[in-house]
């Protein structure tokens, strides 16, 4: 409203701390860029953007289902890529909704611990096993909950439900998966 004040300062808050600032123009003219520019495929946050979501849905496998993460699906795929630990979190800074969990496999006692952190109501969750196995049982803490098996092609799946984040490591007891011919 002062276009004869110059701008010393510019300031951006909220109560949280946290913000994201998406664009300012101190200029009293339209921006144009110059006609050599042409683009060579997508933007740099885009390519970013497809990145994330391979990651994040894909090899890490959380999707938000509902809103803020209160209906989640968790599907680790990190048996595919030979990883044998993990730790995600995906975060709203704005609302601070999140959805984490860490994926462990021990080879030498067969079996996949996972442990959920988050405010979710419901996970429905798909594990990949690790290649040739099964899954046998699935505990959280000591105690046997229901679970089914699926199968694509050679890969196996351990698929369960679970309300709310569980007090206790959610383990997944393994072994040979029976061949078919």
């Amino acid at each position: 409203p002062h276009p004869e004040k110059a701008i010393r300062c510019l300031r951006a808050r909220n109560r949280r701390g946290e913000f994201m600032l998406l664009a300012i123009s101190a200029s009293d003219r339209p921006v144009a860029f110059e006609p050599r520019i042409r683009s060579a495929g997508l933007p740099a946050c885009w390519g970013q953007a497809a990145v994330y979501h391979a990651i994040a849905e894909g090899l890490a496998g959380i999707s938000d289902d509902g809103r803020a993460f209160d209906r989640v699906s968790v599907r680790p795929r990190w048996a595919a890529a030979g990883v044998d630990q993990a730790e995600v979190c995906l975060h709203y800074p704005g609302s601070g909704a999140c959805c984490a969990y860490s994926y462990r496999y021990d080879r030498k006692q067969s079996r996949i611990a996972l442990e959920f952190a988050g405010g979710f109501q419901i996970a429905n969750v798909r594990c990949l096993l690790p290649s040739g196995m099964r899954v046998l049982e699935v505990l959280v803490g000591k105690e046997p909950i229901s679970f089914t098996s699926d199968r694509v092609g050679k890969s196996h799946y351990a698929c369960f439900e679970i309300a709310g984040i569980q007090r206790f490591p959610i383990n997944l007891r393994l072994g040979e998966a029976v061949s078919r011919k």
